[in-house]
């Protein structure tokens, strides 16, 4: 920067830089005036505060965006557990309902065959394995749950860093608050 003359930002006044300013006090308002050099070799003053209030406007905007994208991911993991449990269910009961049919039917049908004691021996084994077939809904119910965990897990995570970031951008607020 070479003895250049420049406006100050906060009053108009009139500013002369030296080769290497970085920085110049206003001699009319007082003002500490930031100087930079633009892609195009143009001195721009700013105020540190200017830069700053900036920020903080940013943040917060920021902050209000990762908020709404809270929101929404939180009620995105609400409707994925919905959906488990609705999914839990419709197994649990078609399971059900397709085992007692089946169970059903041959306990039927082996009675109305039973003439024998081995017929009879049959007919129980098979209503013993139709009754240890419930034993099956659960993992079938585990299988849903697995098939809706690694989502959940993700949402979990990412509902997570959306958390951090927020605070991370309300701490810089404050700091910058602090400072101007």
């Amino acid at each position: 920067m070479s003895g250049e003359s420049v406006r100050c930002p906060q009053c108009g006044g009139s500013l002369d830089v030296g080769r290497s300013a970085v920085s110049a006090k206003c001699a009319y308002c007082g003002s500490t005036i930031q100087l930079k050099v633009d892609a195009a070799g143009q001195v721009i003053p700013f105020l540190e505060q200017m830069q700053q209030d900036s920020s903080i406007v940013a943040k917060r905007a920021a902050i209000e965006v990762m908020e709404a994208s809270l929101a929404k991911l939180v009620e995105d993991r609400a409707d994925l557990e919905r959906d488990m449990e609705k999914k839990c269910k419709a197994s649990d009961y078609t399971l059900r309902v397709a085992l007692l049919g089946a169970g059903l039917g041959f306990f039927i049908g082996l009675v109305v065959a039973a003439s024998n004691a081995f017929q009879f021996a049959l007919m129980l084994g098979l209503a013993g394995l139709f009754l240890g077939a419930f034993i099956v809904t659960p993992n079938a119910i585990q299988k849903v749950k697995a098939s809706f965990a690694s989502r959940i897990a993700e949402a979990d995570a990412t509902i997570r860093k959306h958390k951090e970031r927020i605070r991370e951008l309300r701490a810089d607020v404050a700091r910058l608050a602090l400072t101007v």
